[in-house]
């Protein structure tokens, strides 16, 4: 009797193991369970009236593509050139790389999607195909077709054959997939190592400034070799573009597959080697504070994401800048070099001060630091990060643009003096919380408010309506910025005292902000 109680028990736990789950009916779950999503997050928009502004410019961006598209060869007349096809076709893969960089910035990784669902009982698998294939469906591949489709109908299809067109056309549709797919790889792979992303995000940019600097022009004959090749139905071509996408499939997936079972803990080891940092900070509570931020940053994801992604801004992105005259001429591009080449760790990191440490700031306010010591702490890492920029985009000045020297200097100062405390006012502000491990998010845009997305206007338009008003007298204005950025660096110490009194008034209100958006 005994025997067959046991044997009903045991059926009865089998009965309630999960049972395989279909690739199909993953499938169809995951996508109800996405659409439902997203009908709830339109639904329940705070501002529908900015929503639907937004609504209202997309038809009008998409309005203009499409026109653009079937109007292309009246742009060409405008450009000089009577061959809107060969003119397209020499570019077209700049175009692709310059939207790539577009889409690295502004477009989700699908890992991101995929955590909420990795407690259930599914294949890893079949998660990772399914947000593969959805992470094919973006604006970033529906806004380029709103203008490449029409082109491919006004003047591929009638000058072509149907074969080459048609292998024209798939294509450029494969290529919007490898875009795709490269951006998912390129953020598992910030996620899982980021040197391995540094190193190649410093060759290829060594490999565009030689392209540029040796007026070699490779990307454009390329551009031109495949495209125009396509239209003339080389299969070989179609071959290679569609071997370049399944190699691309399997790195993404292999990538993001990995970065799922890959743990997100740190080794000991590494974190051993603070001990010989430790002993750099022997200075006091301020000290303390900085060596406890750095340690946070360096040890937290996506801080460390901000950190990497700053010094890639102001040294590579600047080599890609310098190396044209053409792009980095005028009092606009004169002022965005000189703000990001020095303070591009302030402008992005230092506009979630205190925002990082919203899941221990009640512990931050109990502990016996004085808030004067916390400010000063903030405001002199801050600092010190224009300096340490300063350091490593010299030499690409020098070596580029030597006559650009001089406002890069003068930025220091301003940033220094100015864009630190225009920071440190906006960081004051901040009432949303962060979470800081989450990986490969650096511009999920968790924490931002309204204020972040308009605080670039005060740091940026006084410096630039002063180079554009002196155009002529560039000196006289590059002495006035540096001078404005010496005197409120000197008076460092005021700023601690107004901002020590103001972080006093509005700790508490921030440290319910942070607690009332935790998730």
């Amino acid at each position: 009797m005994k025997l067959v109680k046991e044997r009903r028990t045991d059926a009865a736990r089998l009965d309630r193991v999960p049972q395989p789950i279909s690739f199909l009916a993953v499938i169809a779950k995951l996508g109800h369970n996405q659409l439902r999503e997203a009908i709830r997050h339109f639904r329940h928009q705070p501002n529908p009236v900015a929503w639907a502004l937004l609504g209202v410019f997309g038809l009008l961006m998409a309005f203009a593509l499409v026109t653009a598209g079937l109007r292309f060869h009246r742009i060409t007349i405008l450009l000089g050139v009577h061959v809107p096809v060969a003119l397209f076709n020499d570019y077209l893969l700049s175009v692709f790389i310059s939207l790539f960089g577009i889409r690295f910035l502004f477009q989700k990784s699908p890992r991101f999607r995929l955590q909420p669902y990795l407690h259930l009982p599914l294949k890893r698998w079949h998660l990772v195909a399914y947000f593969q294939g959805s992470s094919l469906f973006t604006i970033h591949n529906l806004y380029p077709l709103l203008f490449l489709l029409p082109f491919w109908s006004q003047f591929i299809l009638p000058a072509y054959t149907t074969a080459g067109a048609l292998y024209w056309l798939f294509a450029i549709l494969l290529c919007l997939g490898i875009s795709t797919l490269l951006n998912n790889w390129i953020r598992s792979v910030l996620t899982n190592s980021e040197l391995v992303f540094i190193f190649l995000a410093i060759l290829v940019w060594l490999l565009v400034a030689a392209d540029t600097i040796l007026s070699t022009f490779i990307v454009n004959d390329f551009s031109t070799f495949l495209f125009a090749g396509l239209a003339n139905s080389d299969a070989v071509l179609l071959l290679l573009v569609s071997a370049t996408a399944i190699f691309t499939l399997v790195l993404s997936s292999f990538s993001l597959y990995n970065s799922l079972v890959a743990s997100s803990y740190r080794s000991v080891s590494r974190r051993r080697a603070w001990t010989t940092f430790d002993r750099l900070f022997g200075a006091g509570p301020v000290g303390a504070l900085i060596q406890l931020e750095l340690k946070m940053m360096w040890r937290n994801k996506r801080p460390r994401h901000y950190l990497i992604m700053s010094v890639l801004f102001s040294t590579a992105y600047l080599l890609f800048l310098l190396i044209n005259p053409a792009t980095s001429r005028g009092a606009i591009f004169g002022a965005i070099i000189g703000l990001f080449a020095s303070g591009g760790f302030a402008l992005n990191y230092g506009q979630l001060m205190f925002a990082w440490e919203s899941t221990f700031f009640d512990g931050l306010l109990v502990r016996h630091d004085k808030v004067s010591d916390i400010i000063k702490a903030k405001l002199i890492l801050l600092q010190t990060s224009c300096a340490i920029l300063f350091l490593f985009s010299m030499p690409v000045f020098a070596l580029l643009r030597p006559e650009l020297v001089p406002l890069h200097v003068a930025f220091l100062m301003y940033n220094v003096g100015i864009t630190c405390v225009l920071i440190m006012l906006l960081a004051i502000r901040n009432r949303k919380r962060v979470d800081i491990q989450k990986g490969g998010s650096f511009f999920n845009y968790e924490g931002f408010s309204a204020a972040h997305w308009f605080w670039l206007l005060p740091v940026a338009v006084p410096p630039t309506i002063l180079l554009y008003l002196l155009d002529d007298k560039l000196n006289v204005a590059l002495l006035v910025i540096s001078i404005v950025g010496a005197i409120s660096m000197i008076g460092s110490h005021l700023w601690v005292d107004y901002f020590s009194d103001r972080l006093s008034r509005k700790r508490y209100e921030m440290a319910r902000g942070f607690r009332t958006h935790a998730s």
